[in-house]
């Protein structure tokens, strides 16, 4: 189960899919799921073969997060994070089908408490979106259809953003900057709390097979804020950086922890001493049209011990050669990998908004305490 600490921000988590295969899912995300027709409540499954990471299947010949329905039922997967009563949800959606061979649509975004669908979003027949509370295909209806319609195979950047209460709920919907669907004054909450503490992407209600869709370039943020189309630009280290304590199992340091996906115990850095630091360089972010700005920067250590028992670490940022950073000391106490995740949404030496420049003149690593 992932561990994300956040400083300077209200982004919780943010994912391109690039940086590991269909087996490690469950490092970066909670658990994946199914749906019911009808129902509003969503059961937790063992990882099967009906979803994939997809090499090539995202916008910008990266990966993407792809589900094929089958006759099973309904699949997504969660990600467990802090109960809020606002929250937003951006990812790029590509669909080759609007419904399964069944005619059932498809809901690809829910906001849920602990397992029971607060509000999701269901992409009808003709391609047109809605808003709904509760139950899959069947719940009340709180916003659409819309007027217009998404095309298959198509790339489109949804954003979904809700408010969970009884009585003062509201939600709104952008496709690409557009806003389709919103709606105050609402009934938004399915249960007895006026929060989501899980965010579901997914083909949830499908119940036959007919239909591939494909995620990229996730993000959910704790407010309000619609952020637009996100692009999510994955690094790997190139080479050690101006620190490296930790002990590589062979070769250097950087090249036993950059591998795409991780090789878990053929190659990894190891430390038994409080303090130790292991720093690396990564290559620079592409220079891309009209962007300038950087709005998170997110550290993502694959980590275990070796003995049971706890332990700790945290992701560290240091600008050439000043000072270092440190992000959220997490907990590391599980025999088995799982990813250890640290997002600042600002320079931590400026405390300004990172820029291009910065991220790729950064050096980032791992820094162990306990």
């Amino acid at each position: 189960m992932p561990s994300i600490t956040a400083s300077n921000t209200t982004i919780e988590y943010f994912d391109g899919f690039d940086d590991y295969n269909a087996d490690q899912m469950d490092r970066c995300w909670t658990t994946e799921v199914r749906g019911t027709i009808n129902s509003d409540q969503l059961t937790n499954i063992p990882i099967d073969s009906e979803f994939s990471i997809a090499a090539g299947g995202g916008r910008n010949s990266t990966n993407s997060l792809r589900f094929q329905t089958s006759i099973i039922g309904g699949k997504g997967w969660s990600i467990t994070l802090a109960p809020q009563t606002i929250r937003t949800v951006g990812v790029a959606v590509s669909m080759s089908a609007f419904t399964d061979t069944g005619g059932n649509p498809a809901t690809i975004i829910a906001l849920v408490d602990t397992g029971t669908i607060q509000i999701h979003l269901q992409v009808n027949q003709d391609g047109t979106l809605s808003v709904l509370r509760g139950n899959l295909k069947d719940g009340l209806v709180i916003g659409g259809p819309s007027i217009k319609a998404l095309s298959v195979d198509t790339y489109y950047y949804i954003e979904f953003s809700a408010v969970i209460d009884d009585t003062t709920g509201s939600f709104s919907v952008y496709v690409d900057r557009i806003e389709w669907l919103s709606g105050t004054g609402l009934n938004t909450r399915q249960t007895a709390n006026n929060y989501s503490n899980q965010v579901v992407l997914g083909t949830l209600a499908i119940s036959a097979s007919g239909m591939t869709v494909d995620f990229d370039d996730f993000y959910s943020r704790a407010d309000g804020t619609v952020m637009g189309d996100q692009r999510v630009e994955t690094r790997f280290a190139n080479a050690n950086g101006t620190i490296n304590h930790w002990t590589p199992s062979t070769n250097s340091n950087f090249y036993c922890v950059n591998e795409n996906p991780a090789d878990d115990d053929t190659s990894y850095i190891s430390s038994d001493s409080f303090g130790e630091i292991d720093l690396y360089i990564y290559p620079p972010l592409p220079t891309i049209n009209k962007v300038s700005t950087v709005n998170a920067v997110m550290i993502c250590a694959v980590e275990k011990v070796d003995i049971p028992g706890a332990t700790s670490a945290a992701a560290v940022y240091r600008f050439n050669y000043g000072p270092l950073y440190t992000g959220g000391i997490q907990n590391v106490n599980t025999i088995d990998y799982s990813a250890y995740m640290d997002i600042h949404g600002r320079n931590p030496s400026t405390g300004l908004t990172w820029t291009i420049d910065e991220v790729n003149n950064f050096q980032y690593g791992v820094r162990r305490f306990g």
